[in-house]
This record gives structure tokens, sequence and C-alpha cells, in this order.
């Protein structure tokens, strides 16, 4: 015959096993549910949900599929244009994880580079250089950005036009003129990205 010790032990055990499998049981479950991402479709949805939060959460979770969201491009495009900086800025960071495949966002991107929020302006000069070449129609567009009023959005066009490579040549002028920017930022991106584009 067990001990009393050992057989209340055990009792104890046991009866405290039942209490936390069911909460354990449960904690599986919602880890699996969590574990299964909405699909591209579901969150294209979402970016017309009426709550800005989602709104934004949609894109950024597209953005971080990368290329696998590039069915979502003309969705994300929309976007741009949302009442709500947050989500334009989601957007167009989103558009340049989708790189080059998301070239058809060009023209939505260059509208934004004259938002009046900076940092849509920013992250929509930085989204046109993620796209690369495919983004080369936006180069007027980014030398016009090196004279904007706000230094980290003509470091962000610096970057983008460097980010092209030789096929930002047209952009050369605009990037030399940047080495005399006030801000030394500035300058040090346009030089890099004189450096890029006339690489050999």
């Amino acid at each position: 015959m067990a001990p009393v010790g050992t057989s209340t032990s055990t009792a104890m055990r046991r009866a405290r096993l039942a209490v936390l499998l069911p909460t354990a049981v449960l904690l599986c479950a919602g880890h699996a549910l969590g574990a299964a991402r909405p699909s591209v479709d579901q969150l294209i949805q979402r970016l017309k949900d009426p709550a800005a939060r989602v709104r934004v959460a949609a894109a950024d979770d597209l953005g971080s599929l990368g290329p696998a969201a590039r069915s979502a491009v003309p969705a994300l495009t929309q976007a741009l244009s949302d009442e709500s900086q947050f989500v334009q800025i989601s957007a167009a960071r989103a558009l340049g994880q989708v790189g080059p495949a998301a070239a058809s966002a060009v023209p939505g991107l260059v509208e934004t580079l004259k938002d009046r929020h900076t940092a849509v302006r920013e992250t929509s000069a930085l989204a046109l250089g993620s796209l690369g070449p495919a983004a080369q129609e936006a180069i007027p567009a980014l030398a016009e950005a090196l004279t904007d009023r706000i230094a980290i959005v003509r470091k962000a066009a610096a970057r983008s036009l460097g980010a092209m490579g030789p096929a930002a040549k047209a952009g050369i002028p605009a990037l030399t003129d940047a080495l005399r920017d006030k801000d030394p930022s500035v300058r040090t991106s346009a030089n890099q990205a004189l450096k890029k584009i006339q690489a050999r």
C-alpha cells in the first residue's frame, strides 16, 4: 500500500493537471490559429476596413509577404490616397517590399512624393528606390524631391536614385547640385548615389 503522503501528493498533482490541461489546450489552439496567416485576398479586403488601424495592419502584413503580394499592388496603390497618413505610409512601404513587381504603382508613388505629410513623402521616395530600374519613370520626380524643404525627404530621394544605378543617369545633374546641400546627410547620400550611377 502506498504511503498516505504519496497518495495525497499524487492526487494533488492530478487535480492541478485537471485544472491546467484545458488552459494549455486553449493556448495551443490559440497559437495554432495565430499561425494561420490571412490570405492575400483577405488582407486586400481588410484594406477597406472602416478602422484605420486594421488597414495599416493589412498593408504591413502584405508588405511582409514581399513579391508574393504582387496581386495586392492595385489595392495598395489605391491605399496611397487613404485619408490616414499612417495607411499611406504602410501602403508605400509595402509596395517597396513587393519590389519590381509593383512597377504599376509608380505613378501613385510619384503623386505621394508631393503629399503634405513628410513621412508619406519620405516613404514614397524610398519605395521607389526599392523598385529599382522598374521605377525609372519616377526619376524626374525624385530629382525634384532633392529640393524638398525637409532634409530626410531629400536624403531619401538621393538614396533611391542611387538604388536605381546606371538607369538613373538622368538624375545626375540634380544629384550634383545636391552635393552642395546644407544638410551633410543629404550631401553624403548624393555622393554615394552618384558613385552607384556612374559605376562601370
